[in-house]
């Protein structure tokens, strides 16, 4: 039963364990692992380790024990969520897979880590249940001293003053017990702890936790201290070779290994061929690394990365680790190499966070390393690198980057580099919402393009990703019918080109919503669902994220608010794990329409205030013109007309950054609230205003749903027959559109009855 499911997870556990021959050797001709470099590689790898674990617990059943879970990196978290689901989520007419996934983490040490992210809705969803340990008791208390001592028994008083003394926390109860033994209050071999015991071995109070680990470290012979110091900088399990060659001078390595483990300082488990030792305690771990005196922690992590380096060279699992201990050892050149390396492996793997952490660092070692002939290349590609991982993190820093980058070509002569960073500029600036200098950067770079087969591959393949970002700033600048064109020229200019599938994704993802804004909702979600399909066969997690909250945002405007919150509430858990800026601050605030539609104003306030926030955070105003009518008009359903009039103040100074998607909106929010504070002439110009902004901007869904609101005023108002007029217009638009919610509200004011809310 294990061999054939060994044989199909071959290719995958061969990527994870890259040094067995045994393993390769069974991976050769087994089907479905994507290249190393291609895109999609970590959702193939994560799919299959899931696929593997759950069908072996078919066979065997499993427990997954995970210590320190508070450390766990986001690619980690993303496992055993996946995980976590698959196997409360069985294949129809399997047996049910027999796994019990178990960690333990101290809640102090969680912060806002992806842990820290992903239990929430975990543990909403009822995948997983968290147990809060509380302090030791007496039995408890009695269980471990029998585990460690022996058959022994525990006086009720020394359990008292024990437990008192202690908290009741295990660690400081066995840095206790371990006291008695080395200072003779408690002989080996006795059969009772009595309080007599404690107070003989001057093992009162313990103390805070350093003072119980200084207290554990004091009298260890020097080369046991040395290892116990190597540990606590290599922080993860390494064989006594590394060790070694990280420290010739020990040659009584393997003793001092022993006695340790018999102090209980270390833990080995098996692995790679090897014996691993790691620090048993984190605790003592991190107070001995804390504890380094500056340039003896620098001289350790250097020797750690030179033993990592010996024993390992550039293995891609160890880049991180090299890159980091060369970096603290103040070792620039190598830190600058692995760092990058290992940010272009994060990227591979479309790890954005962790790709735009490495490229950072490598930036930091750069600038710290001497003047040299290439300096002004490599700084400006670290620049391009940096910007295509954190452009749905956008900030300022990386508009400073490519700036820089764009001059240092210029001055170097490099035509091309200067062309790839003004592109990504363009692109950041288009994040951060600054549209009019986005396009300034895109100036000239499309002059002359043709219009068919004219353009050559290479040609196709520089300038398809500009149209595509070009299309999204005129998007963004309510020029919708640009939008569209520059956005379908990106597709097709791209599809011929080998390793652009992603681009044609994105291309068409926008285009879609482009459509949709200028009425046509079929063919917008035609091209939406093409482009999820190109990303999904890509495994490109933040693509697909992205093209379920076009698919979403497009439904959203036509009111389909049902299938728009499926898609939104996928597309924002997709951008949680890859910490999407952008996706989760314009998706919240949609999501928050839906909330609106369903006579829930607070919620909606909520989503489209934290969408504002999100996206404020990192420093841009991206499509702040539509989210914040969205909060205006919130704000004004849940009756705060003049939070809402200023929410709508501060949206429209938005608009002089050129950023008009959601200029029709923000009129018609206008319109509302002079409504509600009594001042109908003004209401009627907003209105009015509301529906040329659409007509100029061709955006017939926007102009249907500004006449419904415009007709439904003036009959409220005193002016029947044009506001039947307008009504009846609005809703032969919504008909013809296929609005169907919306045109059920015209048909509903035509009677006379209120409109209720709607976005």
């Amino acid at each position: 039963d294990l061999l054939p499911l060994l044989l199909g997870s071959a290719a995958a556990i061969a990527r994870l364990l890259p040094d067995q021959e045994p393993l390769r050797a069974l991976a050769e001709g087994q089907p479905g692992a994507p290249a190393a470099t291609g895109p999609g590689d970590k959702d193939w790898l994560l799919a299959e380790v899931v696929r593997f674990l759950v069908e072996l617990s078919r066979v065997r059943p499993l427990v997954l024990y995970l210590p320190d879970l508070h450390w766990a990196d986001e690619l980690t978290v993303e496992l055993l969520e996946r995980l976590a689901r698959a196997l409360l989520s069985p294949d129809p007419g399997e047996r049910a897979p027999r796994c019990l996934l178990l960690g333990c983490l101290r809640d102090d040490e969680l912060g806002d880590g992806p842990l820290a992210r992903a239990l929430a809705p975990l543990t909403a969803d009822r995948v997983a249940e968290v147990i809060r340990l509380q302090p030791m008791g007496a039995p408890e208390l009695a269980r471990m001293l029998h585990s460690m001592l022996g058959p022994v028994t525990v006086a009720p008083e020394a359990a008292r003053v024990l437990l008192e003394r202690t908290g009741g926390s295990p660690f400081l109860i066995e840095a206790t017990v371990r006291a008695l033994l080395e200072r003779g209050g408690l002989r080996p071999g006795a059969t009772s702890v009595e309080l007599a015991d404690l107070e003989e071995a001057g093992a009162g109070t313990p103390g805070s936790v350093e003072e119980v680990l200084d207290r554990s470290l004091d009298g260890l012979p020097p080369r046991e201290l040395e290892v116990l110091e190597l540990l606590s900088v290599f922080n993860r399990p390494v064989s006594a070779v590394v060790l070694q060659l990280a420290s010739p001078v020990l040659d009584d390595l393997p003793q001092v290994l022993s006695a340790l483990e018999k102090k209980r300082f270390l833990q080995r488990g098996w692995g790679d061929g090897a014996y691993h030792y790691r620090m048993r305690h984190n605790q003592l771990r991190a107070h001995l690394y804390r504890g380094l005196e500056p340039s003896v922690r620098a001289r350790l992590h250097e020797l750690a990365g030179a033993a990592l380096e010996a024993r390992y060279g550039a293995a891609e699992r160890y880049l991180e680790d090299l890159a980091q201990h060369f970096h603290r050892g103040g070792h620039h050149d190598k830190s600058l190499r692995y760092a990058r390396a290992a940010g272009d492996q994060a990227r591979r793997l479309h790890d954005a966070r962790r790709a735009a952490a490495l490229y950072t660092q490598a930036c930091e070692a750069l600038a710290a390393l001497p003047d040299h002939a290439h300096r002004p290349e490599e700084e400006a590609e670290l620049a391009l690198a940096l910007a295509q991982v954190s452009f749905y993190v956008p900030s300022l820093a990386s508009v400073d980057r490519l700036t820089r980058a764009a001059d240092l070509a210029v001055l170097g002569g490099d035509a091309d580099l200067e062309q790839r960073a003004l592109h990504w500029l363009g692109r950041s600036y288009y994040a951060l919402g600054r549209q009019r200098e986005a396009l300034r950067c895109f100036d000239g770079f499309l002059a002359g393009d043709t219009d068919g087969a004219e353009a050559d591959v290479a040609d196709a393949a520089t300038r398809g990703p500009t149209h595509a970002a070009l299309g999204r700033v005129q998007l963004f600048l309510g020029r919708f019918e640009e939008a569209r064109d520059h956005l379908g020229r990106a597709a097709a200019l791209l599809r011929p080109v080998a390793g652009a599938d992603e681009e044609v994704s994105y291309a068409l993802g926008a285009g879609g919503v482009a459509l949709a804004l200028l009425g046509d909702l079929d063919e917008g979600v035609a091209r939406i669902d093409e482009s999820l399909a190109i990303a999904r066969a890509l495994r490109a997690g933040s693509r697909v994220a992205l093209g379920l909250l076009y698919r979403g945002i497009a439904l959203c405007h036509h009111g389909h608010w049902e299938a728009a919150r499926r898609d939104l509430d996928e597309g924002l858990a997709l951008c949680a794990r890859s910490g999407d800026v952008l996706g989760t601050g314009v998706g919240s605030s949609f999501r928050g329409q839906v909330e609106l539609a369903a006579g829930n104003p607070a919620e909606a306030a909520r989503l489209a205030r934290e969408g504002l926030k999100t996206i404020a955070r990192a420093g841009g105003t991206f499509g702040f013109s539509v989210l914040g009518s969205q909060l205006a008009d919130a704000l004004l359903a849940g009756g705060d007309v003049e939070g809402a009039l200023a929410t709508a103040a501060d949206t429209f100074r938005v608009l002089a950054l050129g950023e008009r998607w959601g200029e029709s909106a923000l009129q018609g929010t206008f319109g509302r609230i002079h409504a509600a504070r009594g001042d109908q002439v003004l209401a009627r110009a907003s209105f009015e205003a509301a529906i040329e902004v659409a007509r100029a901007q061709r955006a017939r869904p926007l102009e249907a749903k500004a006449r419904l609101h415009l007709g439904h005023h003036l009959l409220s108002t005193g002016y029947p027959d044009e506001g039947r007029a307008e009504l009846a217009r609005a809703r032969d638009q919504l008909a013809a559109l296929g609005m169907p919610w919306y045109r059920a509200r015209a048909e509903a004011a035509l009677a006379g009855r209120p409109l209720g809310l709607c976005p």
